[in-house]
């Protein structure tokens, strides 16, 4: 919609060396007043406007009026000169008088006036009003305010009517889409609800042939045709309406073919082979869409001597709009199992809880003595949990420097006795390190005696730090060559490590070598899941079953209770220690199942005791 516009005015301008005749102006006035009261486009209202408040306010040179809903129109009295520079006062008092709400009277120059009038409707503004005028006395200024006043009540009454022909259109649109509606609810099933709802919409709107397709898939299914009992989806007629609708659907917009916009970018193929196949009509398709995706569309053809204008497209949305949820609906009842099962316990129901079925009564009060039965039975509750035989104490062994494996003598599952060999790294280079070293601070000995014997103080001080130096590397190398094997701290198990495979192979400096664990002496870690760990208290007592001695418990008593979390299976799980008791056969890395005795419960609420936990949880995170 352009921004300005320019009204056409058959009265004379001002700067006209001739003015109409009185006969030729009485007929130009009559003609505006029957365009006032005629519904004509808004550039003929504004200029039949203008014709008549030129006649009541004398001297008028420049105007410019602003409605809802229409584009800005100006007009000078000399139309050949530029009107910008002398509407921009106009536009900025017209801004002033919209937001203080009544009339503003400003001068613009030593000759001219400004007056501005906003329009209101319903105690808020709507539009403005702003003239300029010759300069005059003030009486004369109030005439020609109260004339642009007693005017703009025109211009009122055009946007009250505006608005009274917009909501009669809406009212209309939404009395299609409610018939429509109507037409779908009156059917029980669903194909019979689509062919109704798309049979209505055909005869309201005069259209030819209206069709409803559904998503399936990628695809979309024919589902009803306008004034037809069944639909046959391998005909070609079919496939073509099934393509137009994907086509829309795909694009997730209205599709109308010839289209309306020639700068539309949207791709029309399929609605144009459809329109080519019927000689030419026009083709319209309003995609239905529900929730967060499109369910579906409806096509709709015409004509091409009867294109689709605005208001029809308008009735098309709105009865898409409030056909998809009612189509979805009965499209969901007639082809899903769930519901039907739904409506089976319902009915159910209805029977246990009315009159006769007297069995179901009889079978539901026997159901609810034995949950009543075993709620008074009491049993022991363990909370049972994966668990894992660790030692107490692990010791890491690590390689002291970069090297590579001389000797492995021990490995994993070996016993190691306290200052045993478990393996040797090959130390050569550090000996010829070492060798070269000490031969360098001897060296540097001798240079200090020489630089002494010269009293060469500076050469001296060096010589000094060089053989301090050399020193701090030999130191440095015998730490190396003192670790070059590694010795076990203390009498235990190896739990990890082997190097009876890599001898000859590369080491890193901090690369673990072994795992020492010392023996008889083992903790038990059980992962207990999230939901069972307010039922574990240190000191409880249980018994340890493992993988590897199936037939031979282990009691065991919980230590420690650790707030660390691991995910687990998809479940979450606490870490638990425990003491355990007659360690012999164990050895860490053992994986079983601990029980726990958690103490007495009743017999249902431990057999419920999950499910009720469940639904706890589920029923206070949906609560509103």
């Amino acid at each position: 919609m352009p921004t300005a516009a320019r009204a056409n005015l058959d009265v004379a301008s001002e700067g006209d060396d001739k003015v109409a005749p009185p006969r030729e102006l009485d007929a130009i006035l009559s003609s505006a007043w029957t365009a006032l009261r005629e519904d004509t486009d808004d550039a003929s209202f504004v200029g039949a406007w203008l014709n008549i408040v030129r006649t009541v306010i004398p001297g008028l040179t420049v105007a410019r009026i602003q409605l809802e809903g229409t584009p800005v129109f100006s007009w000078t009295a000399n139309s050949a000169q530029d009107a910008a520079p002398a509407l921009e006062p106009l536009a900025a008092l017209a801004d002033v008088a919209v937001r203080q709400g009544k009339p503003v009277l400003r001068g613009s120059s030593g000759e001219r006036s400004l007056l501005a009038c906003p329009v209101v409707l319903t105690g808020a503004p709507c539009g403005c009003c702003v003239v300029e005028v010759t300069a005059r006395s003030e009486q004369g200024l109030r005439e020609a305010m109260s004339a642009l006043l007693w005017a703009c009540a025109w211009l009122r009454d055009r946007v009250r009517q505006r608005r009274v022909e917009n909501a009669s259109a809406e009212t209309q649109r939404t009395g299609h889409a409610l018939e429509v509606l109507a037409a779908a609810l009156d059917q029980n099933r669903f194909v019979k609800a689509a062919t109704a709802a798309v049979t209505e919409l055909a005869t309201r709107l005069q259209c030819d042939r209206v069709s409803l397709g559904f998503t399936k898939g990628q695809c979309i299914e024919l589902v009803a045709v306008s004034h037809s009992a069944s639909t046959d989806r391998t005909a070609s007629l079919s496939q073509r309406l099934e393509a137009a609708m994907l086509e829309a659907v795909e694009q997730r917009t209205s599709l109308i073919y010839p289209p309306i916009d020639e700068d539309a970018v949207y791709a029309c193929q399929a609605h144009a082979a459809l329109s080519q196949q019927n000689w030419g009509e026009t083709v319209l398709t309003v995609p239905l869409f529900l929730h967060d995706r499109f369910v579906g569309a409806i096509l709709a053809e015409r004509p091409a001597q009867r294109p689709f204008d605005q208001a029809t497209l308008d009735v098309f949305a709105a009865s898409s709009a409030a056909l998809a949820p009612i189509l979805v609906e009965k499209r969901l009842n007639d082809r899903g199992l769930f519901f039907k099962i739904i409506a089976a316990i319902h009915e159910q129901a209805e029977h246990l809880f009315g009159p006769a079925r007297y069995g179901q009564k009889l079978a539901l009060i026997g159901l609810i003595l034995a949950v009543l039965a075993i709620n008074g039975v009491f049993a022991t509750y363990y909370v049972d949990a994966n668990a894992r035989v660790e030692g107490r104490v692990e010791r890491a062994l690590v390689a002291p420097f970069d090297g590579f494996v001389r000797s492995a003598r021990l490995r994993a599952g070996d016993v190691a006795q306290e200052g045993e060999v478990l393996a040797t790294l090959d130390d050569r280079d550090l000996w010829l390190q070492h060798s070269s070293l000490s031969a360098e601070r001897q060296q540097r000995r001798l240079e200090y005696d020489r630089a002494l014997g010269s009293r060469d103080r500076a050469e001296a001080n060096i010589a000094q730090a060089q053989i301090e130096k050399a020193g701090a590397q030999i130191a440095l190398l015998d730490e190396k060559l003192g670790r070059a094997k590694i010795i076990a701290p203390f009498t235990g198990v190896i739990v990890e490590g082997d190097l009876s495979r890599g001898v000859g192979g590369p080491v890193h400096a901090g690369d673990t070598l072994f795992r020492i664990a010392p023996l008889n002496d083992y903790r038990i870690t059980l992962s207990v899941d999230e939901g069972q760990l307010a039922d574990i208290a240190v000191g409880q007592t249980g018994r340890l079953l493992t993988t590897s001695l199936p037939d031979r418990p282990f009691p065991i008593r919980i230590e420690r209770i650790t707030p660390v979390a691991e995910a687990r299976d998809g479940h979450t799980t606490f870490r638990v220690e425990a003491g355990v008791e007659g360690v012999e056969g164990l050895r860490p890395g053992m994986e079983g199942v601990a029980k726990v005795d958690a103490g007495r419960r009743r017999l249902a609420w431990i057999w419920t005791r999950s499910l009720a936990d469940w639904l706890v949880l589920h029923t206070w995170a949906w609560w509103p």
